[in-house]
């Protein structure tokens, strides 16, 4: 299940821009410019990055931000962050979207996720229509 391509759908100059304007949440080196607040964001930066074909940049600083927390998070962070991952890595999004949706207790971001694999449901079945 190819999840991270749905998102790509439709994009516009403001989907660059809100690319890079999350992005400055980390440094150019990938580090946090602030220790709480940067993690917290990268959901919302890999969606960006979805939807502008740049979800490659997300990896390094979910990488970084996985290593700098070592599993050290509260349940909201950690289904941020698998939401970040499935965005952004395409191989294992399945297990990480499910991982994200098994938190329920912020509904706000609840329904983030499951708009997300909506709209990735929706362009999976377009794919599977013929061409008109």
């Amino acid at each position: 299940m190819a999840l991270p391509i749905a998102v790509t759908c439709h994009t516009s100059p403001s989907d660059d821009a809100a690319f890079h304007h999350i992005r400055s949440a980390f440094t150019a080196e990938g580090e946090p410019v602030h220790f709480h607040a940067s993690y917290a964001v990268l959901a919302d930066l890999a969606a960006a990055a979805a939807r502008i074909g740049r979800s490659g940049d997300v990896a390094p600083l979910l990488n970084t931000a996985t290593r700098a927390l070592g599993g050290n998070t509260s349940l909201r962070l950690a289904s941020l962050l698998h939401r970040a991952a499935a965005l952004s890595a395409a191989e294992e999004a399945e297990r990480h979207f499910r991982a994200a949706l098994e938190v329920e207790r912020w509904p706000f971001e609840h329904a983030q996720q499951q708009q997300i694999v909506r709209l990735a449901s929706r362009a999976q079945l377009r794919d599977l229509l013929p061409a008109e």
